[in-house]
């Protein structure tokens, strides 16, 4: 298991102080202000999962569909969440810096889901807003980790899962976009996502927008081609 280091309270309370470690805490608003269910992740995105580098494409509105190993319309989102470290200072990533071998770790304080994560759902999107996990993962590629309370115990147990993160949605200018967000899938369909990544080198990795333009224009070349 990857180590988690501890973030030092002076270094918090530093303005402009870049954390040396990324024992960071995540608290939710009210559900009732950030919770959505349904379809809350884009039609066609880009997830790469941050523990083994490997990439999930699909593009569900391509000339020839490329689906999910995830039923889209089955999760949950939460936006509006603060990063806070363990002493309850606000962090931005920007001031999270981790070495290849320090993982990640995300404790979602107020977000209760008993002993399934998405208590039926398949997955669970976050978002925090002014941070980015695409572009922070991109400088540092390591393993994301979100620990969920099993209770509202005072010291309630914890549950663990691997966080994908969104490095591609083909709905990336809409404000309400899933871009730069994390998913965390429940463990009745993780086995399947994880068995439908590739590698990230791989060259059947377009972005799914490419690879819509890519069809159409080989269908215009097959059309013309037809007419002679």
């Amino acid at each position: 298991m990857k180590k988690t280091l501890s973030i030092l309270a002076v270094a918090a309370l530093a303005v402009g102080t870049t954390l040396s470690a990324a024992d960071v805490t995540v608290r939710a608003p009210m559900p009732s202000q950030s919770t959505k269910e349904g379809s809350v992740i884009a039609q066609g995105a880009r997830l790469i999962n941050s523990s083994t580098g490997g990439v999930v494409v699909y593009d569900i509105e391509a000339q020839t569909p490329v689906y999910p190993p995830f039923d889209i319309t089955d999760g949950r989102a939460y936006g509006g969440l603060t990063l806070k470290d363990k002493y309850n200072w606000d962090v931005t990533l920007d001031d999270v810096k981790v070495t290849e071998d320090q993982g990640l770790v995300i404790e979602f304080t107020n977000l209760y889901f008993g002993p399934s994560l998405t208590e039926g759902l398949y997955y669970v999107v976050t978002f925090s807003e002014g941070n980015n996990f695409a572009e922070w993962y991109a400088e540092n590629p390591t393993t994301i980790t979100g620990k969920f309370p099993l209770s509202t115990d005072a010291l309630p147990q914890y549950v663990t899962y691997t966080g994908y993160v969104v490095d591609y949605s083909c709905d990336q200018t809409d404000p309400a976009t899933t871009y730069g967000g994390l998913v965390f899938f429940d463990a009745s369909v993780a086995d399947a996502v994880l068995a439908a990544e590739v590698p990230a080198s791989s060259p059947s990795v377009p972005e799914p927008t490419t690879a819509t333009l890519s069809l159409l224009a080989l269908a215009g070349l097959a059309a013309r081609r037809r007419r002679r």
